[in-house]
């Protein structure tokens, strides 16, 4: 009787995680699926793990012309001079456009934070400024406007910086 409980439990417990993981891998394996399959496979109707043409990877083709980087390896570069001194200045513009997308949706997650982690310990520096420093309906200021001050400038400085970049990078120009 134990040991059939013990076994009763263990597929129930290896069955949880084996949904846990589903829950976490799925995406992954939707964004691998999607990015080697045609356009055509991708807006045809039926079921999204099928492939209608065999896989291509022209979606994974870093925009840069293999032709600057021969360019740049005929001038005298290697690898990496070649990568460090061309195809990253080239490269700049969408890796800024993505870092400030990265940046601007972990933002976003200050919510949660506020919402979920209610001990004092567990907060971060964004979520607790405003549920330490504001009591009921006492508010103070000071303290909210320094953390402010300290958390907005900065990014506001890193922004304005790289704002011709982030443009460039958005509309490929």
């Amino acid at each position: 009787m134990a040991g059939r409980r013990r076994v009763v439990r263990h597929i129930l417990v290896y069955a949880g995680l084996a949904l846990f993981l589903l829950a976490v891998l799925l995406p992954l394996v939707w964004m691998v699926i999607t990015a080697i399959k045609h356009e055509r496979d991708l807006h045809a109707m039926g079921f999204p793990l099928w492939f209608h043409e065999p896989p291509p990877l022209k979606h994974f083709h870093l925009t840069v012309p293999p032709e600057i980087e021969e360019a740049a390896w005929i001038d005298g570069c290697g690898v990496g001079g070649g990568l460090l001194r061309v195809v990253l200045p080239i490269s700049l513009p969408g890796i800024v456009t993505t870092a400030i997308f990265a940046f601007t949706l972990s933002m976003q997650d200050y919510l949660y934070a506020v919402v979920f982690s209610s001990p004092v310990e567990q907060k971060v520096i964004t979520a607790g400024l405003s549920s330490m420093l504001i009591r009921g309906d006492i508010f103070f200021w000071g303290s909210l406007m320094a953390g402010a001050l300290l958390v907005g400038v900065p990014t506001a400085l890193v922004f304005n910086l790289v704002l011709d970049r982030f443009v460039r990078g958005l509309t490929g120009a």
